[in-house]
């Protein structure tokens, strides 16, 4: 009998005891083993027994069923899965895990599944885990519980592949940085329902393209341009990255990446990509008579060889002119916004054009990098 055990008998009767560990398991939806439940218990009577120095084992000599606390090393990451069970919503990732030469399935849920975003954990990482439960023996799995402790011990580390040098049919971990992304388009197909976005992305080798689905689409979705990701095995097609269950997407990796930009000289009519430079001059914004009503304002930019106009339209107006609210007078505005607009240096992801009247390049920006 554990100390926890005949700690709480002190309190409760066996049959009383027996139906609170019992209760305890149905509120968790059977997550709970009888020790995690005991603790729970042990909690909620302000029982508290004296901490023991905890002792991490490996993979060998498991009972099935039992608590077990060891260092396992992440071989690999799959991604998030979101579920609504009987009205209850979590999350579940699945990591294949490695101790001392054997291997088992480690499934984590909810909090500590969320812990593997809020602390980057990438793969070939080593985690210190207190309290998992023994699931099965044959295969190996492992099952976190309401009462299990994870710790970063070492963070992972791993080649990864430049965008430049994607070739069709590899399975590859890429850093990068996103310039842009699509809006999420939702679908239904074979009575599941998912979703899908785009997302351009870039590193100091040149831009490219992810397609993230599933899940994975719905936590790209919260990403916003300059933000930097690791994404650990995606597979390439037509040049594109695709992002399924299979793949992990790190969203604050250990190491962040800033995108390749192009230089003013080096556009052309066609362009598309990212752009550094900074703001020479700005001209006063306006509101075009159509029925639109769209707010755009021009600058003209310049880095250490050229000047190229950019027209900023609607959002990006606003995000370029520092405010929220466009209603305001557009000519006090200005006067408030001018000198603190020229000289500021900016990162945007553009597209270059001919201006039909003047004949000249110029950019429009899609979106803000910084």
């Amino acid at each position: 009998m554990s100390d926890l055990k005949q700690s709480l008998l002190g309190k409760y009767s066996e049959q009383e005891l027996a139906s609170a560990i019992q209760a305890k398991k149905e509120e968790y939806s059977g997550l709970l083993t009888e020790e995690g439940a005991l603790s729970i218990i042990a909690r909620d009577s302000g029982i508290r027994l004296p901490e023991k120095e905890v002792e991490y084992g490996d993979l060998s000599g498991l009972e099935l069923g039992k608590q077990v606390n060891c260092v396992l090393k992440f071989e690999k990451l799959y991604s998030e899965k979101y579920f609504d069970s009987n009205g209850r919503k979590g999350v579940v990732c699945n990591v294949d895990v490695s101790s001392n030469g054997k291997t088992a399935k480690l499934v984590l849920w909810n909090e500590d599944a969320s812990f593997l975003r809020k602390k980057g954990v990438e793969k070939n990482c080593l985690i210190k885990a207190k309290r998992l439960v023994v699931k099965s023996l044959d295969p190996l799995e492992l099952q976190s519980t309401m009462t299990t402790e994870l710790f970063l011990e070492e963070p992972g580390s791993e080649e990864t592949v430049k965008l430049a040098s994607l070739k069709d049919g590899d399975t590859v971990s890429i850093l990068c940085s996103i310039i842009e992304k699509s809006v999420l388009r939702e679908f239904e197909r074979d009575g599941r329902k998912s979703a899908v976005i785009n997302l351009i992305v870039g590193d100091d080798s040149g831009t490219g393209k992810l397609v993230c689905w599933g899940d994975n689409a719905v936590k790209a979705n919260k990403l916003n341009p300059g933000e930097s990701i690791k994404v650990e095995d995606g597979v390439v097609r037509n040049g594109e990255v695709h992002c399924s269950w299979s793949t992990h997407i790190v969203f604050n990796p250990v190491k962040e990446i800033q995108a390749k930009t192009t230089k003013l000289f080096e556009i052309s009519d066609g362009f598309s990509g990212l752009v550094e430079a900074e703001v020479r001059e700005v001209s006063e914004p306006k509101i075009s008579n159509n029925e639109k009503k769209t707010l755009y304002v021009r600058a003209l930019l310049t880095d250490e060889k050229m000047k190229m106009p950019c027209v900023f339209f609607n959002d990006e107006a606003k995000k370029f002119l520092g405010i929220t609210d466009s209603n305001m007078d557009l000519s006090v505005l200005f006067k408030l916004k001018q000198d603190s607009l020229i000289g500021r240096r900016i990162v945007i992801q553009a597209n270059a054009k001919n201006n039909s009247f003047s004949g000249e390049t110029e950019l429009v920006c899609n979106s803000f990098v910084n």
